[in-house]
C-alpha cells in the first residue's frame, strides 16, 4: 500500500497509476469522480488520518464509501492496518 505522502509524491503519475489499477477505474468512471480524486481526496486525506489515527484500535478498519480509495490507503499506510474499502 502507497501512504499518503508517496501518492503526492508521484503527483499526476500516481493519479494516473491508480487510474490503471483495475480495482480502482469504476471510482474513476466520470469527470465528477476524477476531480474528487485529484484534488479534494487528498485534502481531505491529511486532515483525516491525523484525526483517526488514535482510534485505530486491533489491525483492521472497514471504509465505508472508500471511492477511489486514496483515504483507505492512506490510513493503511499511516496505521500499519490492513482496510478493507466498500463502495
Amino acid at each position: 500500500m502507497s501512504t499518503l505522502v508517496e501518492l503526492q509524491d508521484q503527483g499526476a503519475n500516481g493519479i494516473w497509476a491508480r487510474l490503471a489499477n483495475g480495482v480502482c477505474r469504476r471510482a474513476f468512471s466520470s469527470p465528477e469522480a476524477f476531480a474528487y480524486e485529484a484534488t479534494i481526496a487528498p485534502a481531505l486525506a491529511k486532515v483525516v488520518v491525523p484525526v483517526i489515527r488514535p482510534m485505530v484500535v486491533g489491525h483492521r478498519v472497514l471504509d465505508v464509501g472508500c471511492g477511489g480509495g486514496l483515504i483507505a490507503t492512506s490510513i493503511a499506510g499511516s496505521c500499519g492496518v490492513d482496510v478493507f474499502g466498500v463502495d
